[in-house]
Order: C-alpha cells, then sequence, then structure tokens
C-alpha cells in the first residue's frame, strides 16, 4: 500500500472518529428528547425503506456504519443478527449507543472495524448488506478492496444495498472553482470527502461480483434536487459449484501455504462532448499464491486459475529444490 493511500486512509478514520463523537452531555440530551427511532437519523425516505428491506435477511451487515442509523433499521424491521461495523472507534461506539436507546441493541453488534478486521469474517457469512456513505467518501483503491470483502462476506443471491453521493463532473466542478485531483477526487483541508463517479463506472465496478437490480436518486434533507444514487444489488450466484468441487486444491504437509483469487475489472470509458459514446468492461479473475518453508517465501500470481495445483506444486518444488 502506498504512502499516499495510507495517509488518506488514516486521515479518514482520524475525520470520521470525530464527526461521531458523542460527548456524555450530548447523550443525556438525546435520551430527554425521547428519539422516536434511527429513522430520525436517516438523510432520506428512500434509504430508509432500503434499510427496512434487509429486516427480511437472517445476518446482515452495515458496512461503515457511522452512527448506525441503517443497522438499527435492519434490526427494527426483523432482523435478528445485525453487525454495524465501522473503522472509527468513536462511530461504532455511537452506533453501540443508538442501538440501545432505540432498543435493538441485543440484535445491532456494534464492532470496530479497523486493522483487518474484514479479514476475520468467513466467506458468505451475511445475506444482507448496506454500505451507505462510503464507497465514494474512500480512496479508490480502498472501495475496490471493501467491494471485493463485501461479494467474498456475502452468500450467494445476498441483497445489497449502497448508497452514493452525486456524480461532480469535471465540468460542473470548474464551474464552481472546485480543484478535483486526479479529475475525480474532491478535498476539503486535507480530508478526501468525494471520489466522483459516473453510474457507468459504479456499475461496472459492481459487475463482476453482483447483478444490479435497481438504481433510484434521492435527497438529504434541504437539497432540491435528487441526485444522489441508491443501487439495489444482488449478489452472483456460482454457476459451476461442480468444477469449484473438483478443483479443491491439494497443500502439502509441512509448509505454510495459501492463495488468494480475485475477480478483476477493467473499464474503458469514452466520452465526446460530454456524452458516454463507448464503455468497455473486461472481467478476469487473478491468483496470488506463496508458500513458506520455514526459512523463506516463495510467491506466484496467475491469470489461469483453473491450473493453481501445478502452480503450488511449483513453488513447493522450488522450496525443496
Amino acid at each position: 500500500m502506498n504512502e499516499k493511500l495510507l495517509q488518506d486512509n488514516k486521515t479518514l478514520v482520524e475525520f470520521w472518529d470525530g464527526a461521531f463523537t458523542i460527548p456524555e452531555e450530548e447523550k443525556a440530551a438525546i435520551r430527554e428528547s425521547g428519539m422516536s427511532g434511527p429513522e430520525e437519523m436517516a438523510p432520506s425516505e428512500k434509504l430508509i425503506k432500503a434499510a427496512a428491506e434487509l429486516g427480511a435477511g437472517k445476518k446482515v451487515l452495515d458496512l461503515g456504519c457511522g452512527n448506525g442509523w441503517a443497522a438499527c433499521i435492519a434490526a427494527k424491521a426483523g432482523c435478528g443478527d445485525v453487525t454495524a461495523a465501522d473503522p472509527a472507534p468513536n462511530a461504532a461506539a455511537a452506533a453501540r449507543f443508538i442501538a440501545g436507546l432505540c432498543g435493538v441493541g441485543d440484535r445491532v453488534h456494534a464492532v470496530c472495524s479497523a486493522g483487518d478486521w474484514l479479514d476475520t469474517v468467513p466467506a458468505g457469512t451475511y445475506d444482507g448488506l448496506i454500505c451507505s456513505n462510503v464507497l465514494d467518501v474512500v480512496p479508490p483503491e480502498t472501495a475496490e478492496e471493501l467491494l471485493r470483502e463485501a461479494a467474498r462476506i456475502t452468500a450467494e443471491d445476498a441483497a445489497i444495498v449502497i448508497g452514493l453521493n452525486y456524480w461532480l463532473s469535471p465540468e460542473k466542478a470548474a464551474e464552481k472553482g472546485i480543484e478535483l485531483a486526479d479529475g475525480c477526487k474532491l478535498y476539503q483541508d486535507g480530508v478526501l470527502r468525494l471520489v466522483s463517479r459516473t453510474d457507468e463506472e459504479w456499475a461496472a465496478l459492481f459487475a463482476p461480483y453482483f447483478t444490479v437490480e435497481s438504481l433510484e436518486h434521492f435527497a438529504w434533507p434541504g437539497e432540491q434536487e435528487e441526485r444522489r444514487r441508491l443501487f439495489r444489488l444482488r449478489k452472483k450466484k456460482n454457476e459451476n459449484p461442480e468444477k469449484e468441487n473438483k478443483n479443491m486444491i491439494q497443500f502439502k504437509e509441512g509448509y505454510y501455504a495459501d492463495i488468494r483469487i480475485e475477480d478483476r475489472s477493467r473499464t474503458t470509458i469514452s466520452y465526446k462532448a460530454g456524452v458516454l459514446e463507448e464503455m468497455k468492461v473486461r472481467n478476469e479473475k487473478q491468483a496470488f499464491l506463496r508458500v513458506y518453508d520455514g526459512k523463506l517465501w516463495y510467491y506466484a500470481s496467475v491469470t489461469d486459475v483453473d491450473h493453481l495445483q501445478k502452480t503450488l506444486d511449483g513453488l513447493y518444488a522450488a522450496a525443496t529444490a
């Protein structure tokens, strides 16, 4: 991970940790206000409806939960096991507080997902996932990694809800005197606040893992135009489980070895006079393998995932040479 990416992620966690801090006096005021439910904290009726739809699931994840409004709505709508995860410790604490206040503290489990928390989640754990106001306020590399992990930890046919900000075109940004780094990144006081991508670009990023079922637009309170995006996705099914079972990998005793398989998508987009002229999406799988013999690591990467065993055996051979 490069230094700029590390710094952006660190700055973002610090920013949102401060944003979601709830001092004790504010907690007391919230308790006294008699808050009727988490819907009061949701930024849109359309988002409330989408979060409530996840209540039909058995196990739901609110990824990048903030104060946990979506997790609480899903729990109130019927889901008995909701995880509210956020890398900012104070956001996780806020979600835990709000869940208790809304009477769903026994169904909403708030966790700080900093570090390698996602790596500890078994594949196929969740049948529902919501990720709102997250993917386009983190670096592109982080967003793509989150999508890969979301695909790994959700079950086949899982319902996915993605909330995104509006698309800010370079032309519109220039009109407003806004500078976009790399043509898409908006920084404010050194904090990344927006990575602007079109609907088509987001759909291409979702394509390797999910099917787009619908796209709605919504507005936050006080906004007159509905420009923010609400994607409903469906986790793609494994089209050939028999082939997957036949390709079980045989690991050799006396060595540590692991394999990571990623779905990668490359998108080429052409615009002419501000109009989308062509969009090509190329999807491929890539595998990363490594073997440790107690002294040295041996690495390999391949795009021919049907021959992983042959590549792994080659690493074992190198380790014993």
